[in-house]
Order: structure tokens, then sequence, then C-alpha cells
């Protein structure tokens, strides 16, 4: 199983990727798409906020991804929710 985080923006270009623990991507492995999403959005937005000071919305992000890739699970992104 691969243990990378990868995320997306909307042109499809990736925009950050970094390695996890085994212990990350089973943790991860029993949440819904809506729920792992936000788990990884929440992390961004915590990120974010150290490194520019300025605060974001979870929509704010969502609506600036086209998928996600947790431990090799992906997620399309379609206006800031999973797609169907």
């Amino acid at each position: 199983m691969e243990r990378r985080v990868e995320i997306y923006g909307k042109d499809g270009s990736l925009i950050a990727g970094w390695e996890v623990d085994k212990d990350v991507c089973e943790r991860f492995s029993s949440l819904s798409d809506g729920e792992l999403l936000m788990e990884v959005v929440t992390l961004l937005i915590v990120n974010l906020k150290e490194e520019t000071g300025m605060d974001f919305t979870p929509n704010m992000v969502l609506n600036e991804l086209s998928r996600v890739v947790v431990c090799g699970r992906e997620i399309e992104v379609e206006g800031g929710n999973p797609a169907p």
C-alpha cells in the first residue's frame, strides 16, 4: 500500500504530497470519503494558518481541489464535495 497523501488543484496539477505512517493509513481507511476529505482539509487549514496567518474555511480549500489521494485511495472533488 502506498503511504502518501497527495492533493491536486482544479487544473489537475499536484499541489502537495507527503509520506504518512502506516498507522495513519489504517486510521483513514475506516473513514467515509467525506470524512477523509475533511481530515485532510483540516490539516491543510492548520498548516496554511501557521504559514500565512490567514484563516481559510473548509469550503474555500475544497473549492480549489480536483482530487485527493490518501494511501492509494482517490477521491474526486466536485464543487467542494466528494464526487458521487
